[in-house]
């Protein structure tokens, strides 16, 4: 069997030697049976462990032997490591794609059955299942395992919060207050809407989040509106801020949103006011 590591009373190897080690105990293991190696959330494995899946592509094991990962399609970029490794295995045939699509109804309904039996899965839980989670697979599991411990518990899951949370500390903190404006909007909102509550060069921060997938950019018809990547994110973001900071936000919208529907406007002031007060938004 291979050894890692430096001898008792010798130097620590080179980082050649350890990539040829695991890779030689991948081969060892791999002998006396098919070996598959899943990997998941590579997306967030820090760069010694691209490395290694980078000189396994380029230094395939001549044994039976398969190493599937899987990693979150918006989060690998080009001018990373582990993107650029990605790619150039991708491009030389070294490595296979597949990219899963989302759920369809009759496969929610059945994951559904699966998780909480016939009985308690049926036809309505199905399709509130599919319309919240969009056939989001993750989603679908961490909505599920809430459903199993109560029934009638139909929010979000506290998994999810946690998750969103932990991708909303990448940005700097301009970038999340923007985040956070743009959740008190609502899942989906245009342009013309945002730009007036900007601060200046906002517009770059609004591009940031794009790029970083927390939102998608549509154009129809010349005007440009934003939708959340997926409505539960937009939900947990605003339900991560705290009672304090969500008023001062939509106290916010509704005095400097002077162009929106007085319908709009009205929604932001009450949700800003104080129990027992009258919000104004002029």
């Amino acid at each position: 069997a291979a050894t890692i590591g430096p001898a008792a009373d010798g130097p620590a190897p080179s980082r050649l030697a350890t990539l040829e080690a695991l890779a030689g105990l991948l081969k060892n293991m791999a002998r006396a049976r098919p070996l598959v190696v899943c990997l998941d959330d590579v997306h967030q494995a820090d760069p010694s462990t691209w490395e290694f899946l980078s000189y396994l592509g380029r230094n395939p094991i001549r044994s039976p032997l398969m190493i599937a990962v899987a990693c979150r399609t918006e989060a690998v970029t080009s001018d990373q490591p582990f993107g650029a490794s990605i790619a150039g295995l991708l491009k030389d045939g070294l490595a296979s794609e597949v990219r899963l699509s989302p759920l369809d109804r009759e496969e929610m309904a059945a994951l559904a059955r699966c998780a909480l039996g016939s009985e308690r899965a049926d036809g309505e839980l199905a399709s509130w299942l599919y319309d919240r989670t969009r056939g989001n697979a993750l989603f679908a599991m961490d909505l599920l395992e809430e459903l199993a411990l109560d029934p009638s518990r139909r929010v979000v899951p506290i998994s999810v919060k946690e998750r969103v949370r932990a991708s909303v500390t990448v940005l700097d903190p301009e970038g999340r207050t923007v985040l956070e404006l743009a959740s008190v909007l609502g899942h989906t909102f245009s342009l013309r809407t945002i730009a007036g509550l900007l601060p200046e060069g906002g517009g770059s921060l609004v591009d940031g989040l794009v790029a970083q997938r927390f939102l998608v950019e549509r154009s129809e018809g010349g005007e440009v509106s934003f939708d959340f990547v997926h409505p539960l994110v937009q939900e947990a973001i605003y339900g991560n801020i705290g009672a304090a900071r969500r008023r001062e936000l939509h106290l916010g919208v509704a005095r400097r949103s002077g162009g929106e529907q007085l319908a709009v406007r009205a929604y932001h002031a009450a949700r800003g006011a104080l129990r027992g007060t009258i919000g104004r938004c002029g």
